[in-house]
């Protein structure tokens, strides 16, 4: 039965109640909201709720009447905790909630309570496996432990929609068993508290827990997905080759591997470029004929240079020319010459194991104030190193991240550290005080196309005969030397190295726009030798950066890439341990001699 209006303008007024309620006391940080929002829902949980009818008329609740005080701004997570930390998998940062020893202790403890049928969970691995439901999307929140509930969200995109807005999905677990008290989702199955999108954002948790995150990537590698080398969904749908398509079937028990697609070449023996030309004429006049074939006057016209492609020279201009380039249309690749043409070498990527557990840490030179002594204990590392590149792979975005770097000496500043002979206090705090860069328009230009030079990366280098896989990475900070730290632009695994490599990638905003040839004269970190081979200029910032992310990392090469619209420049820069030692006895001597003095000031 339909609520009358006077039902309705209750809810309206209840819904402003607890958006005002948790807005001020909640939002705001002060205490109040916390004993608002949880004696609320503790009321709320053993009070029916509203009608559904109800509801529909008080989205903004999401619960009825029952949740609001409790739920608010939050949608799903009180409004308390949801104002300490977004980004996080817990309240303030880390794991928080999901670090109950009991919780998601069993994945069948979660995903088989609810009333699904095989379909539904068959759907949800799907959704949880190819990043329908977005890791970066995870928030658990405990807003009180005596209630002994842990609330978390995440967003899941439609199956069908595929470009539209994405369900919001919302639960409490209990924290001494795992089990689900409540959950919702957006989507007209997600009201009976059960539905495919639910079962993923639960499959999600448990994955996340299970590879140790406390702060939820931007997404998971191939090396930490069920099923390798899947291509995981990214906001925004791009298109591909069908022969690039994964085919398999993401379900549980599933194959580990693709069977990929390879282009074959039946023809008993390669031919040269005149002999396909006088090949093609023949089909041409054989068509030709048997009567009147346009096709037959485009293979008789089919002459003059040849393009390389996936099968072979091809006359320019015809199919195989653009739809089996080796290269994107239209696009100028510049690379260096220690990236050789490969094999095409498809391999399983193994995990990559950062720093080694026999290193030891060298005695620290000099003798310390006690204020020196806090901010080096501060920074010690030992097994947390690893813990730290695991939960700070959103980068700017992470809580964490911003935090572990306050102390550190970080790659992006090495190039000027090495170079500057005598430092001021302003330039100390120029270089060590944190700044908000991402409303420049160069540097946000850099973020936004980021994504899109690692795919014309990948491509690049697939072409190139190199099927490497590019997975996130955090702060790295070895624990011999605790006060450095890199972040890469990503981890590069290539199976024709059979290694690992650092990623660094640019994108420069005064070169967008700028022709391939335009750009080869200008003025910037790339420099070109007489064959047009572009190499890393030796005497910039970048190379000190380059060299610092390999030392930390332990890889012995990295590549730099810098992107534009209409070009890209690739070079494989091997680690150099003589070079990085000098520049490792600058870095410590500005460290103990300048930097940690000012930061033992603050």
């Amino acid at each position: 039965m339909a609520p009358s209006l006077h039902v309705i303008s209750k809810i309206r007024a209840c819904v402003l109640l607890a958006l005002a309620t948790c807005a001020v006391a909640g939002y705001a940080g002060f205490p109040v909201g916390y004993s608002v929002a949880a004696p609320a829902y503790a009321a709320a949980y053993h009070a029916p709720l509203a009608s559904v009818s109800a509801v529909h008329h008080a989205p903004a609740v999401g619960y009825g009447l029952g949740y609001g005080l409790g739920y608010g701004l939050g949608y799903g997570v009180p409004a308390y905790g949801f104002g300490l930390g977004s980004y996080g998998l817990s309240y303030g940062h880390g794991l928080g909630g999901l670090g109950y020893s009991t919780f998601l202790r069993k994945k069948s403890d979660l995903i088989n309570q609810a009333p699904t049928s095989s379909k539904q969970q068959t759907k949800s691995y799907a959704f949880a496996v190819e990043a329908y439901t977005l890791p970066s999307s995870v928030v658990t929140n405990a807003c009180d432990t005596s209630l002994g509930i842990v609330y978390a969200r995440a967003t899941c995109y439609r199956s069908q929609k595929k470009s539209g807005r994405p369900y919001k999905v919302s639960l409490a677990l209990k924290s001494d068993s795992g089990a689900v008290a409540d959950s919702t989702c957006e989507c007209p199955a997600g009201a009976g508290g059960a539905c495919s999108h639910i079962l993923a954002a639960l499959r999600l948790l448990v994955l996340l827990k299970q590879k140790g995150f406390k702060e939820a990537p931007p997404e998971l590698s191939c090396t930490e997905l069920p099923q390798q080398w899947r291509s995981p969904r990214r906001q925004g749908i791009r298109p591909m080759a069908v022969q690039n398509v994964d085919w398999r079937s993401p379900r549980e028990g599933g194959m580990g591997m693709p069977m990929p697609v390879r282009l074959f070449d039946a023809r008993a023996e390669e031919q040269k470029e005149q002999q396909h030309l006088e090949a093609i004429h023949s089909l041409g006049e054989d068509l030709q004929s048997l009567g009147t074939f346009d096709f037959a006057a485009i293979l008789l016209a089919a002459g003059g240079p040849s393009v390389d492609t996936k099968l072979g020279p091809a006359p320019a201009g015809s199919a195989p020319s653009y739809q089996q380039a080796k290269l994107p249309a239209g696009f100028t690749t510049w690379m260096s010459p220690s990236i050789s043409q490969g094999a095409a070498t498809v391999t399983p990527v193994p995990a990559l194991t950062l720093f080694s557990d026999g290193a030891s840490q060298p005695p620290l030179p000099g003798t310390f104030t006690a204020e020196e002594w806090r901010v080096l204990t501060e920074i010690q590392l030992s097994q947390e190193a690893r813990d730290l590149e695991l939960n700070s792979r959103q980068q700017r975005l992470s809580e964490g991240w911003r935090q572990a770097r306050a102390n550190r000496l970080t790659a992006s500043t090495f190039g000027q550290v090495v170079r500057r002979q005598a430092w001021t206090e302003k330039g100390l705090r120029n270089l060590i005080e944190p700044k908000d860069l991402t409303h420049v328009r160069p540097v946000l230009y850099g973020i936004r196309n980021e994504n899109m030079a690692k795919d014309r990366y990948i491509a690049v280098m697939n072409s190139y005969g190199h099927n490497v896989s590019v997975q996130h990475c955090g702060l790295v900070v070895d624990p011999v030397c605790p006060w450095l730290g890199a972040t890469p632009d990503g981890l590069v695994y290539d199976p024709e190295e059979l290694s690992y490599g650092v990623l660094e990638v640019k994108c420069p905003h005064s070169l967008k726009d700028s022709e391939p040839e335009e750009a080869k004269k200008r003025k910037f970190s790339l420099v070109f030798g007489e064959n047009g081979e572009p190499q890393l200029d030796r005497d910039h910032e970048y190379y000190a950066q380059v060299l610092g992310q390999m030392a930390l990392t332990g890889c012995l090469w990295g590549d730099f890439v810098v992107c534009s619209e209409k070009w890209i420049g690739i070079e494989r820069i091997w680690f150099d341990r003589n070079e990085w030692e000098d520049k490792r006895k600058k870095l410590d001597a500005f460290f103990f001699e300048h930097m940690l003095p000012h930061l033992a000031r603050r």
